[in-house]
């Protein structure tokens, strides 16, 4: 769990055990950047949450009905706002996801700087996902899509152009290398 002191909140439903400071510190100075340099960006998760707080939102802190075990996992359908980024890489309205949380976000806990791009159709007040219309490619989503390859394509898809988005970032910013280097001093 995110310390809520970070999001101007006391604990509620937050489980202390699971709070991490050092881990909380660095993830969130770490995105921050990241969003400030505009890198590609896909927060699951945790990672999801961490991005919301970072970008200057909150988060709910606890809810019973989305939290599943891996021996035991609890699938839902996420419905997808058809003008987002997301639909354009997952291509439907509606995707089967797996759940393992017991926090989330809301309307009212997202940062400014994010859009809604996927609501739990059990729970059309949770959101899903969301997306930064401000940035080349941040996406949040609360779900493990890397643990649902077996499902249908969507959730491959969306590593596949965060992986490619990666690449063209990472060839945009890339000094060209000297293919003779000269050396700068001599031993002698």
């Amino acid at each position: 769990d995110v310390d809520p002191k970070y999001f101007g909140a006391t604990l509620n439903g937050a489980n202390p055990d699971s709070i991490d400071l050092l881990r909380d510190e660095l993830e969130l100075h770490l995105t921050r950047r990241a969003l400030h340099m505009d890198l590609p960006l896909f927060g699951i998760c945790r990672g999801c949450q961490v991005l919301n707080v970072a970008a200057g939102g909150g988060m709910v802190q606890h809810f019973d009905n989305h939290r599943s075990s891996k021996d035991n996992p609890i699938v839902h359908d996420v419905l997808i706002d058809a003008a987002t980024l997301l639909y354009q890489i997952v291509g439907t309205e509606r995707l089967t996801t797996n759940t393992y949380h017991h926090q989330g976000i809301d309307q009212e806990t997202l940062a400014p700087i994010l859009r809604s791009s996927g609501i739990a159709e059990s729970d059309p007040w949770l959101l899903e996902a969301f997306e930064s219309a401000n940035h080349t490619w941040v996406i949040g989503v609360q779900w493990h899509p890397e643990r649902l390859f077996e499902l249908p394509d969507a959730h491959r898809r969306l590593w596949v152009d965060f992986v490619k988005t990666c690449a063209e970032y990472g060839a945009s910013v890339r000094e060209p290398m000297k293919t003779d280097p000269q050396p700068t001093s001599q031993v002698v």
